[in-house]
């Protein structure tokens, strides 16, 4: 499915349109250069069973993710697509159009936890406590290990929040 920033700015979230094409694979694929086309491949196992959509192109359809996905995988490839700031200012966008139910239905299919961790803290600071709400509550049932905003980064010596079990290991700040 096309999915990251390429999904993102489909559903309307291109504060910063994307210098490449992203579709997600379920295995290792070489990116595409070819005259002024990029298309970068990014594997991800469990993409079969994550949420889509079709999006009408002037040459037919292709399968999308779903917003609530786009914000998963945008958290899981961060380092891939320009960092945690860009990553925040693209939710502030994309969370318009994600409610708390497809928030859940996408959390349910993802394996890593430290994914949705990240995303709880980083919508949270998009302004957007109503959305993560329910998110939450069902990730303190599963009594997450702590984990790093940035996975790059040491995590010792560093704050962590408590609803969200994820150490404070770096500022993140959104262009916006």
């Amino acid at each position: 499915y096309v999915g990251l920033l390429s999904a993102a700015a489909i559903h309307g979230a291109s504060h910063q349109q994307p210098q490449e094409f992203h579709v997600v694979v379920p295995k290792t694929e070489r990116d595409i250069r070819i005259e002024g086309l990029q298309i970068r491949f990014f594997k991800k196992g469990s993409m079969k069973s994550s949420p889509t959509e079709e999006a009408k192109t002037s040459t037919g359809y292709m399968r999308i993710s779903d917003a609530a996905v786009t914000a998963i995988d945008l958290v899981a490839y961060a380092s891939r697509v320009g960092g945690l700031d860009r990553v925040l200012t693209v939710l502030q966008e994309l969370s318009e159009k994600i409610t708390p139910n497809m928030l859940l239905e996408a959390s349910n299919r993802e394996k890593n936890l430290s994914y949705l961790q990240r995303l709880g803290w980083l919508l949270e600071q998009s302004k957007r406590a109503d959305l993560v709400a329910k998110l939450a509550d069902w990730i303190s049932k599963k009594e997450p290990n702590r984990t790093p905003l940035d996975p790059a980064l040491p995590r010792n010596g560093f704050p962590r929040n408590s609803r969200w079990n994820v150490v404070l290991n770096t500022h993140v700040e959104s262009e916006l």
